[in-house]
């Protein structure tokens, strides 16, 4: 383990690494400026502003949604899609190097960080060091689409993690509708790390008038998910994550619990940084429990997809 003061120099310079891509290097890969304080949802009681009036941004994670546009660029017309129609927001901790190793996310991660406690750690040397995430990371992009839809021409529908899904996702009733329409056209629907959290919502639909009817015994009540564990989470949010100086960051609850609180069957791993893709075929419902799945999960969608196809997967 680091010690306290040497942690918090090492997530600092990490941070650094992250702010030193700049907006010019986000736009070239068709991304929005970085904004460090965009969508930011913290206790009331840390949320107090700090001198310098940084706060850190949560939004997708680059890498959750990259891996799927890879796979499918070359076969599918790919439409983002954002609960409230506004770009979306790239997570600064989704950006750390670490969270780009796939299946090896956990030894990345880990390997990064004590990098980052080396004295004179600076951008450059962590980057030069770990040539292959960086390429990863520079290589991913995002794409858009402009057309007119109908859910009915989709072939699957698939939501990034991060830590927006916690605040746009959770018991949102516009988003319970779409998901339950989804299901009624038959339309696979794939969700990783945070972003399970949306089912949180299937317990809603919107009548004529668009106002919410709730359902508490739903279509997708009872499926088997899987998702970002507590014991994961908390010791992110402690040691991990880049944090505001002299200020503690948590999140207002944590998906696994709120998931099980609305009745689905949630399976994790002992192991947080482990691989875990779970496929409910009776609700068509893909989730997968953070970036190291991103690879595996990415697979398994392409394979759902080409089956119900009729196309070699």
């Amino acid at each position: 383990m680091l010690r306290d003061d040497v942690g918090r120099q090492a997530r600092a310079r990490q941070w650094e690494e992250v702010l030193h891509l700049g907006d010019e290097q986000l736009q070239q890969h068709g991304f929005p400026r970085l904004e460090i304080a965009h969508h930011v949802r913290l206790r009331q009681a840390d949320a107090t502003a700090t001198p310098t009036g940084r706060s850190l941004n949560i939004g997708w994670f680059l890498v959750e949604l990259a891996s799927v546009l890879a796979k499918f660029e070359d076969t599918h017309d790919i439409v983002l899609a954002t609960p409230d129609g506004a770009v979306p927001s790239l997570e600064i901790n989704g950006l750390a190097l670490g969270m780009h190793g796939g299946e090896s996310l956990g030894a990345d991660t880990a390997s990064t960080m004590m990098q980052w406690a080396l004295p004179g750690a600076t951008p450059a040397a962590v980057r030069a060091k770990n040539p292959e995430l960086v390429a990863r990371r520079d290589a991913e992009k995002h794409r858009d689409a402009a057309d007119d839809l109908s859910l009915a021409e989709f072939d699957f529908m698939f939501a990034p993690g991060g830590h927006a899904p916690m605040v746009d996702f959770h018991d949102n009733p516009v988003l319970g509708e779409l998901l339950n329409s989804l299901r009624e056209n038959a339309i696979p629907i794939s969700l990783i790390c945070h972003a399970p959290v949306a089912m949180t919502s299937a317990r809603y639909r919107l009548d004529a008038d668009g106002v919410p009817i709730v359902n508490d015994d739903h279509a997708f009540k009872g499926a088997r998910v899987t998702t970002v564990p507590k014991y994961g989470e908390v010791p992110m949010f402690k040691v991990g994550y880049p944090k505001i100086p002299g200020e503690k960051t948590r999140p207002l609850y944590y998906v696994d619990e709120a998931l099980k609180d609305a009745g689905y069957d949630v399976s994790l791993t002992l192991n947080p940084s482990a691989i875990r893709v779970i496929w409910d075929e009776e609700h068509l419902l893909l989730t997968g429990n953070g970036p190291q799945s991103v690879d595996a999960q990415a697979d398994k969608l392409f394979q759902i997809v080409a089956a119900r196809s009729g196309a070699p997967a």
